[in-house]
């Protein structure tokens, strides 16, 4: 399949450091992250799949040579601000736990 510059292409980090990154942008900052009911799935299709199989995730591509993930939700707080990341490992102040 031939793509021009516009139309997205997969997306897959060439190493470690760089998926870190990717996902530190993206990610740490998705809504999806922050439900645990609807966790996202994307990380873990992305780290078990080629780009050229089916189930690798669409919704990481290259749009003019920049990576974006098409799924993320910005999670804002309140005041319209990022919110900061959250670690799935530390229980919430309110006691509902992180479903780890």
């Amino acid at each position: 399949m031939a793509y021009s510059a516009e139309s997205p292409t997969p997306y897959r980090p060439s190493n470690g450091t760089e998926g870190y990154v990717f996902m530190g942008q993206w990610c740490a900052y998705c809504a999806m992250n922050r439900v645990d009911d609807d966790a996202c799935d994307i990380q873990l299709r992305a780290l078990a799949h080629n780009t050229d199989e089916g189930e690798y995730p669409a919704e990481w591509v290259s749009r003019n040579g920049k990576p974006v993930c098409t799924a993320f939700r910005d999670a804002q707080d309140e005041k319209g601000e990022p919110g900061a990341p959250r670690c799935l490992l530390t229980p919430d102040i309110f006691g509902e736990g992180s479903g780890c």
